[in-house]
């Protein structure tokens, strides 16, 4: 009996990488694994698509790519009126009931599989609904570090404790404490998506979500980010936590001139020419701390590393949830 894992990530490119370098490890690791990827019709946007059809033709065994139908033009049309930030919102709502029909079909085509639970990236939080309407478990993937997944807690914590979200500090000089971290972070620092109160209160709907499932999965190494992990799991409101980083898939990729920074403000290419510098040169810090952190990742995806360990832990577990032995 094979044991059948849905996969939803999140229509992006970053995203989709993670998604399916996690599904390469599965799959590597545990040969009674097979996963299913979900990819959510982006016609409009070229790179996407472009993408998703490079990943697919190097699909390896085990791992199959599944297409969500598209929306209709008139949901679509109207979906596309909506302000950016709300349109990818409503988006992955809009995509539920194709899912569920999808995934019925998935287990329909073959006697020999057993649905052993969902793994649904962070920003389709929306789909723990259709794992919970299967009864097998789900599992949030973070393509984030584990820092952000705690601001992410944190703010939802003052919204429950303070009646106030962490966007009611912008622009202040306040310096709040948040578990996290080890030191006071000035609020002048959160990120922007934290500190803008409709994407904050949609920040705080997937960490309330993300309590809810079976354990959450972080694209992360336990030590980088030590402090940060261990505050989640001692926090007593969250599942297991899962670090299973570094998720990376090497590839040409094109440096553009400028980049869009923050609100509008540029990163010039002169920026960019100097931290390529930097990190180039034989003896710079930047460069030393570069190669410690590739020694330290290097060691934890190794047998017996703590990233190595925490996937393999994952597995167990979800082979467990799944009652396949």
């Amino acid at each position: 009996m094979r044991a059948e894992v849905i996969l939803i990530p999140a229509p992006a490119v970053g995203h989709l990488v993670s998604a399916v370098e996690f599904a390469k490890l599965l799959v590597s690791r545990d040969d009674r694994i097979s996963v299913s990827i979900l990819i959510m019709n982006m016609s409009f946007d070229a790179t996407f698509v472009a993408f998703t059809n490079h990943l697919k033709k190097d699909a390896p065994a085990h791992i199959t790519f599944v297409d969500i139908p598209a929306l209709d033009e008139i949901i679509m049309t109207e979906l596309m009126a909506k302000p950016k930030f709300y349109f990818f919102t409503w988006f992955i709502e809009s995509q539920k009931g194709q899912v569920r029909d999808v995934v019925a079909t998935i287990m329909n085509r073959s006697e020999s599989s057993k649905l052993v639970g969902f793994v649904i990236d962070m920003m389709c939080e929306t789909m723990i609904d259709v794992a919970n309407e299967y009864n097998v478990p789900a599992y949030v993937l973070s393509t984030s570090s584990a820092a952000f997944l705690g601001l992410m807690f944190s703010d939802l914590s003052f919204q429950d404790n303070k009646n106030q979200g962490m966007h009611e500090y912008k622009d202040s000089d306040v310096e709040l404490s948040v578990p996290c971290f080890l030191n006071p972070v000035p609020s002048k620092v959160l990120p922007s998506l934290l500190i803008t109160e409709d994407s904050s209160s949609v920040f705080r709907t997937i960490a309330q979500r993300s309590r809810e499932t079976k354990g959450i999965i972080v694209n992360t190494v336990l030590e980088l980010e030590a402090y940060a992990i261990k505050s989640i799991v001692e926090d007593g409101n969250t599942p297991p936590v899962y670090h299973v980083g570094p998720i990376i898939k090497l590839a040409d990729v094109e440096i553009k001139m400028d980049y869009v920074k923050g609100t509008g403000c540029l990163v010039k290419a002169e920026e960019i020419e100097r931290g390529i510098r930097c990190l180039m040169q034989e003896e710079s810090e930047t460069r030393k701390k570069a190669k410690e952190m590739k020694d330290i990742c290097r060691k934890a995806t190794a047998k017996r590393g703590s990233s190595y360990t925490s996937v393999g832990q994952f597995i167990e577990d979800l082979m467990d949830s799944g009652a396949l032995d």
